[in-house]
């Protein structure tokens, strides 16, 4: 992963508007003669360019992005192209257990030791669907929660845990 990381600040070191389009939302991404020429973000601004890194599925990426640009054959193999959840797994050292509201407690219970699901409310995870059926992706990631310590007491030292968070964004 720090690889990743390295390769971006090499990026921005010769780039001057990378920085400024992370985190932006593009609506299109301009084609001139077969090739990028800039985007155009949610904001109203355009950004001429000829290199484009698109942090999407392929399929959001040709559907959404370039559809109309697309030699017909290809645009019907895109369409028909199968994807499953974006995600990103990190983990992380705890000192304790978490205590949730709605599971109060530190000491070890059975849901510890399963996969927790994090949401505010159900309203919550149930628009998380149904954004990501109508849009594809949605703009609320669903984070589930493992535990593996607490299974095999071996992965962590005495009275620490490791927690693996799993944070999805359906395609």
């Amino acid at each position: 992963m720090a690889s990743h990381s390295d390769a971006l600040d090499l990026l921005t070191e010769s780039a001057s508007n990378v920085l400024d389009v992370c985190f932006k939302e593009v609506i299109e991404i301009m084609v001139d003669g077969g090739c990028a020429s800039g985007v155009q973000l949610s904001d109203g601004r355009t950004i001429a360019t000829n290199k484009v890194i698109a942090n999407i599925s392929p399929k959001l990426f040709y559907s959404r992005m370039i559809d109309e640009h697309l030699e017909p054959v290809f645009r019907r193999r895109v369409r028909g192209f199968r994807v499953g959840p974006g995600t990103f797994s990190m983990n992380v050292a705890l000192s304790e257990l978490p205590d949730f509201t709605c599971k109060p407690g530190t000491h070890l219970q059975s849901h510890h030791q399963s996969g927790i699901v994090t949401g505010p409310t159900m309203k919550y995870l149930e628009q998380v669907y149904v954004d990501a059926t109508q849009h594809g992706w949605s703009w609320n990631p669903i984070v589930e929660i493992l535990i593996p310590c607490t299974i095999d007491p071996s992965l962590a030292p005495d009275g620490q845990h490791v927690t693996s968070l799993f944070c999805q964004q359906f395609s």
